[in-house]
């Protein structure tokens, strides 16, 4: 269906609410439907009022403002073409805010009881107007992905693609383990020792018998490996794959609590959804050069581009390309390093790389901890040449300088305590955006050892010390959030740096959050998740932090990639620019909330650590 008439003037059916309305419902909507113009500074309807209509604009713009709050501070949102207002104040009985026209303005107007009969017998179009933010974006997504691709998200951990593993005693001889996985036909054993579960595979057993001539009778337990990697009966598939990608195996086993109940493979997983994340990941794998590997990172924006198209939720999305992206890095430090580099330093990806939240690449951020008393005179050469090597790749330089080939960002353990203790005493604005980028460290190459004796010091300082916290959330206050000059902005040629307004905010906050209550998690949906059990964040405010988060890097990432295939986009835009113009109305109104939310995470912010 395209656009329904109404006096001569058109409404856009084809999005969110409009979209959820059945035939008859659409029918029954256009029979009430009314057009009104209003002259600019017209007040449609004022704070404290009961609303008898609602309104759909169709051309022109509408304040909402607070008349009761000071001059020059009232404005809340602009509504434009395709903007709703007006259900709120209806479902409420009263209206808290001043609507008024900020130029000539055409709206289309329902009257109350027929917006009351449409909210009251459709479901989702009630719920549209009744529920906030998380609720919204689950409808959003629902509208914006096909059955397939929901079905690739969703599909969960089952009988249907477990295979019922061969388990053996961990005394039964090596002999034995090989006839019964023959007769099996097995390529790999669970053993049980003192109840734990351990795993040899097809491999492990020949590198035992012929590389290191065991003895057949010696019990396979001994050659197992006990530190399995375990996924729930019922979580995700895709959650099975991030795990495989990200510690190189091909098989994990399935824990329904704690009973065994089977073992996911690859190939298990592969025949539900092909995945060219597995391509990559066996082109690191098998890479034994430079070039080899560069390709391998070439063909990463390939991948984005298809989990995209799948409908792939931006959190695994993270989870996946960090994975991949830690590999790649892993594996070009471990070429160009020599082995007494690799075990007395420990490379750290800092910032969103750090924290698993990066997706298409950008700028490198790494640092490097050296053990106590190591030195190499060819160091500050290698590390330049990684950082080059990583620019080839298409991790272009840090304008910022915080790479491994600048002196500030490569020290001793001891050098880095000292740092690290300077930046908690002295919180300059410079210390603390310092201090922000190492709390999202995390390590990647070389003796990880050397990472956990490094990040204990972070959460040395005392739980009071409230004055630097203070000073390393103020970050989040920095830059305005869009809502209030919103309109304007969505009619311009101008984009919002949603970095600046919606996404630095909320990251910088959890991340001072976490680090004050000694939060290790680096990724921002796990420290919200880590913040709501120990009660500093309620559970529905967490659930609208992530969503709003998704929702900025979703749309963001949407228009890098439509930047990146049109040669004509405009140079003057940067990669956290988003074009409202560009946007439907959902995904208007979507923003819109989520910066809301944001606006009142900053309000938390600002109360908790008492910042004017």
């Amino acid at each position: 269906m395209s656009d329904a008439i109404a006096s001569g003037h058109t409404l856009d059916v084809q999005h969110p609410p409009f979209k959820y309305l059945s035939r008859e419902e659409l029918d029954f909507l256009m029979t009430n439907l009314k057009v009104r113009e209003y002259e600019p500074n017209t007040i449609i309807f004022d704070a404290d009022q009961i609303v008898d209509d609602f309104y759909v604009v169709q051309q022109g713009v509408v304040g909402e403002t607070d008349p009761n709050a000071a001059e020059g501070e009232g404005m809340i949102t602009h509504y434009i073409a395709d903007d709703c207002f007006g259900a709120l104040a209806i479902m409420n009985g009263i209206s808290q805010h001043r609507f008024t026209t900020l130029e000539k303005t055409r709206c289309f107007t329902l009257d109350k009881p027929s917006f009351v009969t449409l909210i009251s017998e459709n479901r989702n179009f009630g719920n549209f107007f009744r529920e906030r933010l998380a609720a919204k974006a689950k409808l959003w997504n629902r509208s914006a992905r096909s059955r397939d691709a929901n079905s690739f998200m969703i599909s969960q951990i089952d009988a249907d693609c477990m295979r019922q593993p061969l388990v053996l005693p961990a005394d039964t001889s090596l002999d034995k383990a090989v006839r019964e996985m023959r007769a099996q036909k097995q390529d790999c054993v669970l053993v049980v020792r003192d109840r734990k579960y351990g795993m040899i595979t097809g491999t492990d057993l020949l590198n035992a018998l012929i590389i290191e001539n065991a003895d057949r009778n010696d019990p396979v337990g001994n050659y197992a490996c006990f530190k399995l990697v375990c996924v729930e009966k019922g979580d995700f598939l895709f959650n099975a794959l991030v795990l495989m990608t990200r510690h190189h195996i091909e098989r994990v086993v399935v824990m329904d609590q704690e009973k065994l109940a089977g073992i996911v493979e690859l190939t298990d997983i592969l025949s539900f959804f092909s995945s060219h994340s597995h391509v990559i990941g066996l082109q690191i794998e098998k890479a034994t050069s430079v070039s080899q590997l560069r390709r391998a990172a070439r063909d990463l924006n390939g991948l984005v581009e298809s989990l995209i198209e799948l409908g792939v939720r931006i959190p695994f999305a993270m989870d996946l390309l960090a994975a991949l992206n830690a590999r790649i890095m892993s594996k070009l430090y471990r070429f160009l390093m020599p082995s007494e580099v690799l075990n007395n330093t420990c490379l750290l990806v800092l910032g969103s790389e750090g924290r698993g939240e990066q997706i298409l690449k950008t700028d490198q951020d790494n640092a490097l901890i050296v053990r106590n008393g190591f030195s190499h005179d060819a160091l500050p050469e290698l590390l330049n040449r990684f950082s080059e090597e990583l620019a080839s790749f298409g991790f272009p330089p840090c304008p910022g300088k915080v790479m491994v080939n600048n002196p500030k960002w490569v020290m001793s353990e001891d050098g880095w305590q000292d740092q690290i203790a300077r930046w908690f005493a002295t919180p300059t604005p410079a210390n603390m955006i310092d201090l922000a980028i190492v709390v999202d460290a995390h390590p990647i190459g070389g003796d990880k050892k050397l990472f956990k004796k490094w990040q204990k010091r972070l959460f040395e300082q005392p739980r009071q010390d409230l004055v630097t916290l203070g000073h390393l959330a103020r970050g989040s206050l920095e830059f305005s959030t869009p809502l209030t000059f919103f309109g304007n902005l969505k009619t311009s040629n101008e984009g919002i740096d949603i970095k600046k307004g919606g996404v630095f905010p909320l990251v910088n906050g959890l991340r001072t959050l976490a680090l004050e209550n000694k939060i290790k998690e680096t990724n921002s949906y796990k420290r919200l998740a880590e913040l709501v059990k120990l009660r500093v964040i309620e559970a529905a405010t967490a659930d609208n932090i992530s969503e709003a988060l998704s929702l900025f890097v979703e749309i963001r990432l949407k228009q890098q990639m439509a930047r990146l295939s049109d040669p004509g986009a405009s140079a003057s835009l940067g990669a956290n620019d988003i074009e409202v113009k560009k946007l439907n109305r959902l995904e208007r109104d979507l923003l819109r909330e989520a910066l809301q939310v944001v606006k009142e995470f900053k309000s938390l912010l600002s109360r908790h650590y008492q910042i004017e």
